[in-house]
């Protein structure tokens, strides 16, 4: 999270998604593992992120997502050097289109004080 402008040429990550859904309510998990590949494995990165979200219809959300960055996974960060935003997010989808809003907080010194996002995202299978 902390390297959102990265300089980085060449990086990657391991990004699975573990949610559970039910009619109403989705609890999602991602422990995300980022790598820049400078000086191999060793730079291994943990950056789990989750979501709960309350679907009051098929198309409005309201949803808390917590996004962190705990450092190398060789030797975490200590807590005040962790990036931990927590944010409040809305979604609406629509045909084939999906919009989503959210503020987010930071809770470490490591963290952005405040950010915003919009995202708008297009369903290309959709038909």
């Amino acid at each position: 999270m902390r390297d959102t402008g990265s300089p980085r040429r060449i990086s990657s990550e391991i990004r699975p998604i573990i949610g559970v859904r039910s009619q109403r309510v989705d609890f999602i998990f991602n422990p995300i593992v980022d790598t820049a590949y400078a000086g191999g494995f060793g730079n291994l990165e943990f950056l789990p992120a989750t979501r709960l979200a309350w679907n009051f219809s098929r198309r409005w959300a309201i949803a808390a997502e917590h996004y962190s960055d705990l450092g190398p996974l060789r030797h975490l960060e200590s807590p005040n050097g962790q990036f931990h935003e927590v944010w409040a997010v809305l979604n609406r989808n629509f045909k084939n289109l999906s919009v989503e809003s959210g503020v987010g907080l930071g809770l470490t010194a490591a963290s952005d004080r405040l950010t915003f996002k919009l995202m708008v995202s297009r369903d290309i299978n959709h038909r």
